[in-house]
């Protein structure tokens, strides 16, 4: 069963789809999934693998990030400390709704958020990153300020936020087992990134590395 819903955070509405299959494998696990940039809870990828799990009788979670899709907030306003929290208070809501151990998928932007929540969060049972973002170029939120027209400093409060989050300095302390997805052809989040932080992890890890592949997987 399919079910619209919504939860606080960053003091705003969030919109989320809980998609829980009429005969579940465990009732007490879920999976939540980060999109990426621009992207939301109804990407191609996200729909086709929770259609995936519930024909395996496995849970799962898919939201918007704040300023994204059905969820409000300013999308100039976001950073990744906005969307850590997003991440921090949809797990809160589903343990309301009675769920204790977690999976987390995050898709390039997602990527980068999830290796960052996962750190602190003992609640997961594994992580795995989609062609995830491990280090933002210098220009990057101003090409985004100048395309999407974005205003309120966006561009400076953007990159003076990640200055905080050193992925491959993150993915030192993590210690659950991670499944990495790279396509060799991105230029948007290059292998090289996929790589280091592959070789930074401390648990259980592997890398599936997809030949021809871009960011969007179109060869």
């Amino acid at each position: 069963m399919r079910s619209k819903v919504y939860f606080k955070s960053s003091g705003v509405k969030i919109c989320g789809i809980l998609n829980v299959p009429k005969k579940q494998r465990n009732k007490n696990f879920m999976m939540i999934f980060c999109h990426g940039w621009k992207s939301g809870k109804k990407s191609s990828k996200i729909k086709t693998l929770i259609s995936k799990l519930g024909k395996k009788g496995i849970n799962s979670f898919a939201f918007d990030f704040y300023g994204h899709g059905e969820s409000n907030g300013q999308l100039s306003k976001i950073t990744q400390t906005v969307v850590i929290q997003n991440v921090k208070d949809a797990v809160l809501f589903l343990k309301s709704r009675g769920f204790s151990k977690f999976g987390l998928y995050g898709s390039s932007f997602g990527g980068g958020t999830a290796t960052a929540f996962a750190v602190k969060n003992n609640n997961l049972s594994f992580l795995c990153l989609v062609s995830p973002v491990t280090k933002y170029r210098a220009s990057w939120a101003k090409e985004k300020e100048k395309i999407l027209k974005l205003k309120n400093n966006f561009a400076e409060r953007f990159s003076k936020d990640l200055k905080k989050y050193d992925y491959f300095k993150l993915g030192k302390k993590i210690k659950i087992p991670v499944l990495i997805v790279q396509g060799d052809k991105d230029i948007t989040t290059p292998i090289l990134g996929a790589k280091k932080l592959l070789k930074n992890l401390r648990g259980e890890k592997m890398m599936v590395i997809i030949k021809g592949a871009d960011h969007f997987y179109k060869k």
